[in-house]
């Protein structure tokens, strides 16, 4: 008689109830939402901060072009580097006096970056940096002079404790990261 007994508990106690199902498949829901967030959110902040990282190497690539002082393949009197934003890319070039022989100091108007005709200075794009769909970059033209890398910002030296800032954002969701470029060349976030 007692193993009847059991066997009827146990009968009665297979499955699980209803209520027991929906909280469990609302936790899984929660956890689900919420690790879809992180993830989101992670992969934003890994682009913003791989476009940042873009930029401070073309500010660095043309920083140190300016310092070595490459000459392209006619030998022309090369003023320095800069970079320049433009929609979702930054455009690293050079500038160059054409007509050295007759005006030897053209460059030192290369600093307001006026390589307009009649001026004998030509611009060069050298590399542009783009990053990608769905981002944009702003901020003021940057001129690394040659021979000895001095900094300017559309025709301003930056000295001292001057800084100016390249802002990258991504449009979709408005977020944004800076980057400061300070008076002697040095580039952080």
């Amino acid at each position: 008689m007692i193993s009847k007994n059991k066997k009827n508990i146990f009968c009665n106690k297979q499955g699980f109830t209803l209520i027991e199902i929906i909280i469990t498949a609302s936790i899984i829901v929660f956890l689900s939402a919420t690790l879809f967030q992180v993830v989101s959110v992670s992969d934003t902040h890994q682009s913003l901060i791989m476009n940042t990282d873009k930029i401070k190497a073309g500010v660095r690539l043309a920083q140190t072009y300016s310092l070595s002082i490459p000459q392209d393949s006619f030998q022309q009197h090369v003023c320095g580097f800069g970079i320049r934003a433009s929609g979702s890319r930054i455009i690293v070039f050079h500038l160059y006096n054409n007509d050295y022989k007759n005006d030897p100091y053209a460059c030192d108007v290369a600093l307001s970056l006026d390589y307009t005709p009649p001026s004998p200075l030509v611009k060069i794009n050298d590399r542009i940096i783009d990053l990608g769909d769905g981002y944009s970059v702003s901020g003021p033209d940057i001129f690394f002079k040659a021979p000895y890398g001095g900094v300017y910002s559309n025709g301003v030296e930056l000295g001292g404790t001057a800084v100016r800032f390249y802002t990258i954002t991504r449009i979709q969701d408005v977020q944004s990261k800076t980057i400061e470029i300070n008076g002697s060349g040095k580039v952080s976030l």
